[in-house]
């Protein structure tokens, strides 16, 4: 019994622009998917106001490895999922995946805020009052009402999204095929 790689195999034409290596018309199909669907999420995060440093809609990105078969990562700083899915707060209750399980805030979230507030020009209202603790009072605050969902990736990459995908990889393959 043949194999789809038998068949493969016997194509010329068609086997170079179906296998799984960098610049193949099905590569470009899924690079290209890929760009609309990253700048749509992250169209997302700034109509939803969640730019803040810029460093989450930055760090979406994808990578594409090519080996027997081509595998797409959707890669974004590691707290992407909590803006994603939103955060619990200890006096709030969302329904997300996540909670804040106390008020007390810890040393990386206390920096992120430091440089939240020097990126957005945040000053204190009262003189007395340093960066430092203006960092851990916003950080509190947070912890306290939680992090409303920004389903940026859920837009980004839906199922109507991939099945967009395949509808696209199912034309380019025909076309090759003719």
């Amino acid at each position: 019994m043949a194999t789809l790689n038998d068949f493969l195999n016997s194509t010329g034409r068609l086997r170079e622009n179906l296998r799984s290596e960098a610049n193949t018309e099905v590569e470009q199909i899924i690079s290209n998917w890929l760009a609309e669907r990253i700048e749509i999420a992250q169209n997302e995060l700034e109509q939803n106001d969640r730019v803040g440093t810029g460093a989450l809609k930055q760090s979406v990105r994808a990578e594409i490895e090519t080996d027997d078969a081509t595998i797409v990562k959707v890669l974004a700083e590691d707290y992407w999922d909590f803006i994603n899915s939103g955060v619990n707060g200890v006096a709030n209750n969302f329904g997300a995946k996540y909670s804040f399980k106390n008020l007390g805030v810890g040393s990386n979230m206390k920096q992120a805020f430091r440089e939240f507030i020097q990126v957005r020009g945040i000053t204190p209202r009262e003189p007395e009052m340093s960066y430092d603790s203006l960092a851990y009072v916003l950080a509190r605050s947070v912890k306290k009402k939680g992090i409303r969902k920004t389903p940026f990736m859920d837009e980004g990459f839906s199922d109507e999204a991939i099945k967009e995908l395949a509808d696209r990889l199912g034309k380019g393959v025909t076309k090759i095929f003719e």
